[in-house]
């Protein structure tokens, strides 16, 4: 049987896509959940995302990172 390869591109990407709770994104950007809350509402931070409409809150990997290196 053969081996697939895979695109090393992909890997990268992938683990960049997942979605971050609420506390794991404050863990990464190290903010407190209120201010990561009050960036939000001013439109200083990237807005969250509700997965399947429910009251769940995720922030996409890939702009979180991007905000902080904005911030660099």
């Amino acid at each position: 049987m053969k081996k697939v390869e895979k695109d090393k591109g992909d890997d990268a990407l992938r683990a960049l896509a997942p979605l971050l709770t609420e506390r794991e994104t404050c863990m990464l950007v190290k903010l407190s959940k209120p201010y990561l809350r009050r960036l939000v509402k001013e439109g200083k931070f990237p807005a969250p995302v509700r997965p399947g409409g429910g009251r769940a809150i995720r922030y996409r990997r890939m702009e979180v990172l991007s905000w902080v290196e904005r911030l660099a």
